[in-house]
């Protein structure tokens, strides 16, 4: 059975120490020790509760918010509730990640990253020139072979909104770049150097159910893989999260 590293350890408890992951971390916790699964199913399942934990987490988040509003720590709680939603779900992701990697669910090549100085390594194969101007993913997210060096960028929002739609119009940029006819890179001046095969993905959590709008789910269509963090959510298309670990399998191997 793998054994993390101990940058992956240390990965885990930076983001442990974050102030507002606890409640969230302990639900997580729970749910992995369940009786009635293994701990490699039970892994693998999580993927499919991240919404859940958040939700679920909200009261205990409040009070963390109050006191530390009190403790003169913040200066509006509503500024500091939208700086840590956005966080909640790719640090969740990069925990149930390592814990699959862990029991044995996803080989050890595998590595996940959400830190500049991981992603820095990276840079020739995120940035796409478009003319004079440099064009690169909003990343929140990577997922690497150390083996095969194919790449995942991930996208991770808890809603498809215009963050979709911003991720969404790099994988355009990237596919008219590596694309067999010319006329459109000639035409926008468009030049890519990435040397690593790479895959663009999205997560999301759907907190405002919007995948049954067909604007919104038009977007996830330009995605080589969208997953749901929610359970029995796979339609088409859009993958539910437990089938992370199988997209990392098939295509980065």
């Amino acid at each position: 059975m793998p054994v993390l590293t101990p940058e992956e350890k240390k990965q885990l408890q930076n983001i442990a120490s974050s102030w507002y992951m606890p409640p969230l971390l302990e639900r997580l916790r729970r749910f992995l020790e369940q009786k009635n699964m293994t701990v490699q199913e039970s892994a693998k399942i999580a993927y499919n509760h991240l919404h859940e934990f958040i939700t679920q987490s909200k009261e205990e988040v409040e009070i963390l918010l109050e006191e530390r509003l009190v403790q003169g720590e913040i200066d509006s709680k509503e500024q500091a509730r939208k700086a840590i939603v956005g966080r909640m779900l790719p640090y969740l992701i990069e925990c149930v990640f390592l814990k699959n990697k862990e029991v044995g669910n996803i080989d050890k090549n595998f590595f996940i990253t959400s830190k500049q100085e991981g992603v820095r390594k990276f840079y020739k194969d995120l940035t796409i020139q478009v003319g004079d101007e440099q064009q690169k993913p909003d990343c929140d997210l990577i997922v690497y072979n150390s083996k095969t060096q194919k790449i995942l960028i991930l996208s991770v929002k808890t809603s498809l909104r215009e963050r979709a739609g911003q991720s969404y119009r790099w994988k355009l940029l990237l596919d008219i770049a590596n694309a067999q006819n010319d006329e459109l890179r000639k035409k926008y001046n468009i030049s890519y150097h990435g040397s690593q095969e790479l895959y663009v993905g999205f997560a999301t959590t759907n907190f405002y159910n919007e995948i049954n709008l067909p604007q919104q789910r038009g977007m996830l269509k330009f995605f080589d893989a969208s997953f749901i963090a929610k359970p029995d959510i796979s339609s088409g298309f859009i993958s539910s999260m437990a089938q992370f670990n199988d997209f990392l399998q098939e295509n980065l191997s």
